[in-house]
């Protein structure tokens, strides 16, 4: 457990450093340098991702100190330290100060922003940003929209009989940050905060995974 501890503590140091022209061939390099595994063959959903982080799902799917590139639209980075202890991260660039999410923002990711105009890299938790309410609205407007495009599609190819020309029609999800002088993204103390409070929250995940492996350990014996 102390050798996953270094492991991430060095990553979440190490993405602080990344520029702003960065691409996922230097988020392997820092990743493979630390001691991280690159896994290239294992497909899989969004949703079984979620379910395994949620749930702490121990399988052999992936080794320890591994991870997958863009498993899916969701996720930039999915890594697994140990045997049902697993991070999503999303990783971020933009001009400007403050972010622009392109997918619903979820409350367990961990949102990775670089800014062409500001440093350090920055990284922090969903929840940090957003609450259990509002996160619960966007995901209901998500899902009518997605419900909604289905329907234009399935409509407009009943209408469309140029097999030559179609068009097809997916959700989008700008999400803006309007900061302003209380709530500056770049704010040193609130970022400072923020990716303090991404530590602590690893943290408590190791804990809760070290009592999981002493109570299956206490079933065994």
């Amino acid at each position: 457990m102390m050798e996953a501890k270094e492991k991430i503590g060095k990553f979440l140091k190490d993405i602080m450093n990344l520029k702003y022209n960065y691409n996922m061939t230097h988020l392997k390099k820092v990743l493979d340098n630390i001691g991280f595994t690159e896994n290239t063959s294992l497909k899989v959903t969004k949703k079984k991702l979620d379910k395994w982080k949620k749930d702490r799902i121990m399988n052999n799917k992936m080794d320890d100190y591994s991870y997958i590139l863009e498993p899916c639209k969701n996720i930039s980075l999915f890594v697994r330290l140990l045997n049902g202890l697993y991070l999503s991260f999303v990783f971020i660039q933009g001009d400007t100060e403050s972010p622009v999410f392109r997918t619903n923002i979820e409350l367990d990711y961990i949102y990775v922003y670089t800014s062409k105009y500001h440093r350090p890299t920055i990284y922090f938790y969903g929840r940090d940003i957003i609450t259990n309410e509002e996160a619960c609205l966007l995901d209901v407007y998500y899902k009518k929209q997605k419900s909604y495009l289905t329907n234009l599609n399935i409509n407009y190819n009943k209408i469309n009989e140029n097999d030559d020309f179609k068009l097809g029609f997916s959700a989008d999800l700008n999400i803006n940050v309007i900061a302003n002088l209380k709530n500056e993204f770049f704010d040193k103390d609130k970022m400072i905060k923020k990716m303090i409070n991404v530590a602590k929250k690893i943290s408590s995940l190791f804990i809760i995974w070290k009592r999981k492996i002493d109570a299956l350990d206490s079933a065994n014996f």
